[in-house]
């Protein structure tokens, strides 16, 4: 349409004619844009960042291989196979060997040992804190959190530079230990129990059959009580004497048997 065209209604969809496409000639002489590029943001998941090849390191170093060790054929992992070779070659002689094999080992030696250390002041920390926490709840009558592990628990030993804990360490360990506490607690009076029966009947075949199940809560009572540390376990009262029945426990009688046959 002519520029000189005055009746050319104006509005939307007919712009004005100095506005309008020319006859011939692009509205977008310079084509379709290119797409941008997709950004990499600093939290995108960048090649190599999952360590692929410490995987494949990892994964070849445990795979099992088979070895002949003199006469016999033995399967252990790569990892495992190098070590040996390594100690063999150093036994021979081998200076290379010799040297790598004890830098390994002191480097080992290190790791350990600071390792034991950290672990160290952080169990003596801990059971500082927790101690005075309790101090403090004692003080204002209030009773303290549940801690675990407990404080009393845990056994520092400056002198070697050692700290255990004789006791609960997660919560799901305490349920362990509770229900192991509870069933040691329900053998003691099962052996009342038996043990006030037992006096009380006079038939002979009664009291045999009392006396087996005195007898078996007792050594079950025994069993948990002697693995238990020292600050969880408890007396029996009413412990049968009779023959079969342990004085100390089957397990605690166990360790003295055991300790009669390494001794010779």
């Amino acid at each position: 349409m002519s520029d000189g065209d005055d009746d050319y209604p104006v509005g939307y969809g007919k712009p004005p004619a100095e506005h309008r496409f020319s006859k011939g000639k692009s509205g977008n002489p310079r084509g379709r844009p290119r797409k941008a590029r997709a950004v990499k943001l600093p939290t995108s998941r960048l090649l190599g960042s999952d360590e692929p090849t410490t995987t494949l390191i990892l994964e070849e170093a445990y795979r099992t291989v088979r070895v002949r060790e003199g006469d016999r054929v033995v399967d252990m992992p790569v990892n495992q196979a190098i070590l040996r070779a390594m100690q063999q070659n150093a036994l021979k002689g081998n200076r290379i060997a010799q040297r790598d094999f004890t830098m390994l080992l002191r480097s080992i030696e290190s790791d350990q040992k600071q390792t034991q250390l950290e672990y160290f002041m952080a169990l003596v920390s801990y059971k500082d804190d927790a101690d005075r926490e309790i101090a403090r709840c004692q003080k204002l009558g209030i009773e303290p959190p549940e801690m675990i592990p407990h404080p009393d628990d845990i056994k520092i030993d400056p002198k070697r530079g050692t700290a255990e804990v004789h006791g609960p360490f997660s919560p799901e360990e305490k349920k362990q230990w509770d229900l192991s506490i509870a069933r040691r607690d329900e053998a003691a009076r099962e052996v009342k129990r038996a043990a006030r029966k037992h006096r009380m009947i006079r038939d002979p075949k009664m009291q045999s059959i009392l006396l087996d199940e005195w007898v078996h809560e007792q050594r079950i009572f025994d069993i948990i009580n002697d693995r238990l540390p020292p600050r969880y376990r408890t007396t029996l009262a009413n412990r049968s004497y009779a023959d079969g029945a342990s004085e100390a426990g089957d397990y605690a009688e166990g360790k003295k048997l055991r300790r009669r046959r390494a001794s010779r």
